[in-house]
């Protein structure tokens, strides 16, 4: 052998090594977090929202095999690693899809923040997600105040002050003829 293979392959085998060793090492990652199905929604309607996410690992064959989610009325709650309106603990599940929440009761307008953190096959922990957000609709028929726009009954009943002048009213109008190369077009109007 000559020197530049040794040196070739001195160099190629440590850096194999470290590749092979981080790939291995190398955590789940999360996105995606949505609540029913839809991304940071607004006006959640059911008391209890579904919530999921999409876990992607680098190495083959890597999988969820346990998760934790965090919800709290502030994201400063969640920066802490705190929920204090929900914190499932570790839950041993490969599921991703259609976890529902199962904390505090949930009002009318409320706002949710809430992250996830998984552990992979070999019971290592991945970092927390990115914060996600949901907000409550209105959730009790007391909540609604808003008023229905439109003509209310009585008014319809009473004529409008002018239709008795519009009924004399007697209305002309020609069309402007519709033109064609420079001449009147017979029976078309503009």
């Amino acid at each position: 052998m000559n020197l530049t293979s040794l040196v070739t392959a001195g160099l190629l085998i440590p850096l194999t090594l470290l590749a092979a060793v981080s790939a291995a090492g190398a955590p789940l990652s999360l996105s995606d977090l949505r609540c029913e199905y839809r991304t940071n929604p607004m006006g959640i309607d059911v008391p209890s929202p579904r919530l999921s996410w999409v876990v992607t690992g680098k190495e083959r064959g890597a999988a969820q095999s346990a998760y934790r989610v965090l919800v709290a009325t502030d994201p400063a709650l969640l920066q802490k690693n705190e929920g204090n309106l929900w914190d499932s603990g570790k839950v041993t599940s490969e599921r991703t899809t259609q976890i529902p929440y199962e904390g505090t009761p949930l009002t009318s307008e409320m706002a949710c923040w809430w992250k996830v953190q998984v552990w992979n096959e070999k019971n290592e922990p991945s970092d927390w997600s990115e914060p996600a957000k949901w907000t409550m609709g209105l959730l009790q028929q007391e909540d609604w105040k808003a008023k229905w726009i439109g003509l209310d009954e009585e008014n319809v009943q009473q004529p409008h002050p002018l239709q008795s002048l519009m009924e004399k009213a007697k209305w002309i109008w020609h069309g402007e003829a519709v033109r064609e190369n420079g001449e009147a077009v017979p029976g078309k109007c503009a």
